[in-house]
């Protein structure tokens, strides 16, 4: 929104608060209540501002990060903080997403580093992202573009 005025920063807030209040009352709290009635846990990464704020995981069961950004307030923290402010004993993050590029340079070691980086964040449960593949109609191992990490005897000589 262009600056109106004095009351720009107040319009801002405004509308800021009217948009977390619609995710949360059109969106999370029904996908809460459908989880429940379908006896399934909700897991989801909550974040973004707008619309999505800290309180929107008070209707999440399972709060998601994604990156282990050390420097910065990301998705990693707010998950982890999410957590302990509502009890949650579990915090997952989307792991080695962004590992490397291209997918295939990523090695075990800087796998292990980055889920470090997540246990130091608060996280307790690594969820893997993409699938170890290459069609072999392929010429570039992993095939297609896709964030994830991806290892194969193909890469380094093996059959």
């Amino acid at each position: 929104m262009a600056d109106i005025g004095p009351k720009t920063g107040a319009v801002r807030n405004d509308w800021g608060q009217t948009i977390t209040e619609l995710l949360n009352e059109r969106f999370v709290q029904p996908l809460h209540d459908w989880s429940q009635r379908n006896h399934t846990r909700l897991r989801m990464q909550n974040y973004g501002i707008p619309a999505a704020v800290l309180s929107s995981n008070a209707f999440v069961d399972l709060p998601e990060g994604e990156g282990p950004q050390w420097k910065t307030l990301r998705a990693t923290r707010w998950a982890s903080s999410a957590s302990h402010l509502y009890g949650h004993q579990v915090t997952s993050s989307e792991t080695w997403t962004w590992l490397h590029s291209p997918v295939f340079r990523a090695s075990p070691l800087d796998m292990k580093a980055e889920a470090d980086l997540h246990f130091l964040l608060g996280v307790n449960q690594l969820i893997g992202h993409g699938w170890p593949y290459t069609p072999s109609r392929s010429s570039i191992p992993a095939g297609d573009f896709t964030r994830r990490v991806f290892l194969t005897r193909r890469i380094r000589g093996g059959s």
